[in-house]
């Protein structure tokens, strides 16, 4: 066993300052195939002196043990060099049951760790600490039963979760959607778990007609996103050309209120989180680290700023002399036309880099652009997202994971399963002659076209996680009369009138077609250019 620490305590040491070329391509100082075989023999160790309540096992050995095998799988995370079943596999026979593994991450996560007096590990810590041997969907239901909890205390204390009485109301004028929801919504903290009624001011000035039902409350809160989210709006920008995922914006500090703002959309995400509304978007994994409490290393910097991270590597593998280079621990941050020199160790703009220091820097200007730069517009986010989503539900995800939580599961649906938790209304029913014709068009369609379908009615083009089930409010087809005379059904025209829908309420509103022909193609023209929006 002191071999197994010495291991583990060396190796993950080497882990922190190993860059992907050397893991992956030079693959050193092991090949891919028995790193697959370090992670497996760590992650049974591991789940096994759990489940024994410590057994024969040294806390320090198991701490050692745990730091080693969460970095070997926050890299798989990132760059995928394990089997999905890998990670699986030591709790496949005889894993707690999600109800009990549920309840002891809680109690485990507000208490110390190990969830002992003696801070042994326990069959209780096992989802606390390895949340990965559990599948994905697991996870996803654990965390919505911790919310279906959290909604039930809030009853019983006599709070407000529903429609009704007691609701929060509030007035949104359409050309102003984020400035009247930041002054309505942002002071109420964690009474944003309530229920909120939304009415609509329209750009002319007049109420819009139209009772809430919790689905104009969805419709504000995927719009708001949608605009606050925009890299125009100045408080998020997108990664890159190619890579559309979020990461707050530098320029943000200049903006009135910038932080607070980001702080409210924090609020705004952990609303649509807790009443399991999808939005259509993702934010960059490096923002997402830091949301769940965890630390950003150097081959992430890949995906944020690909020029620095090719320089640092460079520099990094650099066989010449790296004071040749005139460089100084320091960086330059251009900031609303101002240049800010920031140090990146005491007195670094006094410390040149040498062939000996050169690790360090290199790291230093990593740990700046993805930690400490930042770390301000994180912990304002994590403020608000956590006044309604406790740390410890979203510490059962890894960065990837809480982007599908977010936004949904993959980019296509199962027909069928949309299909049996779809309702119908205004007439239509599963027998319906065009309701027929539509499962038949959808199930003909491409993947991409499905997805086309699904963004035009609900707003968000992936399913949720766990199937249509858990979809609010639930996908509906409401029927729209349109008569043909006789005349010009026997001469073979069809209802001209396109589909539209109201996203507010996952509703598509379908003409009655006559033929398969003709509801594809209105179908596929009403989702292609996105027209036929219509509110209810």
């Amino acid at each position: 066993m002191c071999m197994m620490y010495l291991f583990c305590a060396i190796y993950g040491h080497l882990l922190l300052v190993l860059d992907d070329i050397e893991f992956y391509e030079k693959q050193v100082p092991f090949t891919l195939e028995q790193q697959r075989k370090i992670a497996s023999a760590l992650n049974t160790f591991v789940y096994n002196s759990f489940v024994q309540n410590g057994g024969s096992y040294s806390k320090p050995l198991v701490d050692v043990a745990v730091r080693c095998l969460n970095l070997l799988y926050e890299r798989d995370s990132r760059h995928n060099f394990c089997p999905t079943s890998l990670w699986l596999a030591p709790a496949r026979n005889g894993r707690i049951p999600i109800a009990a593994a549920a309840r002891a991450h809680e109690a485990a996560f507000g208490n110390s760790p190990g969830n002992n007096s003696s801070g042994m590990p326990t069959r209780s810590s096992v989802l606390t600490t390895l949340p990965h041997v559990y599948p994905f969907e697991e996870r996803v239901q654990i965390f919505r039963e911790f919310i279906e909890s959290d909604k039930a205390s809030r009853r019983i204390t006599g709070e407000v979760s529903g429609p009704g009485p007691g609701s929060i109301e509030i007035v949104i004028r359409r050309g102003h959607i984020i400035e009247d929801g930041y002054r309505q919504l942002n002071c109420l903290r964690s009474k944003l778990k309530s229920c909120i009624h939304v009415s609509f001011v329209s750009e002319c000035g007049l109420p819009e007609a139209g009772l809430d039902y919790c689905g104009l409350s969805k419709e504000f809160l995927t719009d708001l996103s949608k605009t606050a989210f925009s890299p125009e709006y100045g408080l998020f920008s997108q990664t890159s050309a190619s890579d559309t995922s979020l990461i707050p914006s530098n320029s943000a500090k200049l903006l009135d209120n910038g932080i607070d703002m980001i702080e409210f959309l924090g609020r705004v995400v952990g609303k649509a989180l807790y009443e399991g509304i999808l939005l259509d978007y993702s934010f960059s994994p490096v923002f997402v680290q830091k949301l769940l409490g965890r630390y950003n290393f150097l081959d992430e910097l890949s995906t944020l700023d690909p020029e620095l991270y090719r320089n640092l590597m460079q520099l990094k593998h650099y066989d010449g002399d790296a004071e040749d280079l005139c460089l100084d621990f320091t960086v330059t941050e251009e900031l609303g036309g101002r240049r800010i020199v920031h140090e990146l160790r005491p007195g670094g703009k006094n410390i040149s880099v040498t062939n000996e220091n050169k690790l360090h820097y290199v790291h230093a200007m990593a740990d700046f652009k993805l930690n400490r730069q930042i770390l301000p517009f994180a912990n304002a986010f994590y403020r608000g997202l956590g006044d309604l989503i406790s740390p410890s539900w979203l510490s059962l995800f890894n960065a990837n994971e809480f982007n599908q939580l977010l936004s949904g599961g993959l980019q296509d649906f199962d027909v069928d399963d949309l299909r049996n938790n779809t309702k119908y209304t205004g007439g239509y029913s599963e027998s319906s002659r065009t309701v027929k014709l539509f499962w038949e068009v959808v199930k003909g369609f491409k993947p991409t076209e499905r997805c086309l379908l699904l963004k035009f009615v609900t707003s968000c083009s992936r399913a949720p996680l766990l199937g249509f089930k858990y979809l609010q409010p639930s996908f509906t087809i409401h029927k729209v009369p349109c008569d043909v005379t006789l005349w010009a059904s026997i001469g073979g025209q069809d209802v001209d009138r396109l589909p539209s829908a109201s996203t507010c309420y996952n509703t598509l509103k379908l003409p009655t077609y006559k033929r398969s022909s003709t509801l594809r193609s209105k179908l596929l023209y009403a989702i292609s250019s996105n027209t036929g929006f219509e509110l209810s």
